[in-house]
């Protein structure tokens, strides 16, 4: 599925008063949207704010911008980019939060990813490096598209051969004990035969 970008908000409007409507990178208003891809696990860039908010008001344009850098270069790509306002508390937003580990809002903006761990439960992590277009898209980059391939089952794949590495790391010891072993034993039965 190609990458979704959710607003949610009360009123239908931005932080800055605009409809959302016309704004056309978000892809829905829903909050039962953004529940759905949180049961189809898909990774979220996402921020709570409030309407209130002066840091809010700052980091919307450049979250603007960086919505569009994304569609630009990731369009194709199976993650999602969520705002929710601060006002927005039903059902699907509080069992979104409640199911999501470690995922508090003490302050606004909050700004964070979600991603699922090996058991497919939902983690955030908090964003805390530089509120700028050019950071926040190589923390994309790095901590969603990049992990991206296969999802959980990519994680999978490269614990299986982290421990087909431990494997034969354990084989290769386990005969290098054999060969020392029939060794000594071979240095042994060699000074029984000189005295």
């Amino acid at each position: 599925m190609p990458l979704e970008i959710a607003h949610l908000t009360t009123d239908g409007k931005d932080i800055h008063g605009s409809d959302i409507g016309s704004n056309k990178d978000v892809t829905t208003q829903k909050s039962s949207d953004v529940l759905r891809m949180l049961n189809e696990q898909k990774p979220m860039f996402i921020k709570f704010y409030a309407e209130w908010c002066g840091h809010c008001k700052t980091i919307d344009p450049i979250w603007q911008k960086l919505i569009e850098r994304v569609k630009k270069t990731y369009k194709d790509k199976n993650f999602a980019i969520v705002e929710i306002e601060e006002k927005v508390k039903d059902e699907n937003v509080k069992k979104l939060m409640s199911e999501t580990k470690d995922l508090v809002v003490n302050g606004f903006p909050t700004v964070g990813t979600i991603t699922y761990d090996n058991n497919k439960k939902p983690v955030f992590k908090s964003y805390e490096d530089g509120r700028n277009e050019d950071t926040m898209f190589n923390y994309i980059t790095d901590q969603l598209v990049k992990h991206m391939k296969g999802g959980a089952g990519h994680r999978r794949t490269h614990n299986r051969k982290r421990s087909n590495n431990k494997r034969s790391i354990k084989r290769k010891r386990s005969n290098h004990k054999r060969s020392n072993h029939k060794r000594s034993n071979n240095k042994r039965s060699n000074n029984k035969r000189r005295h």
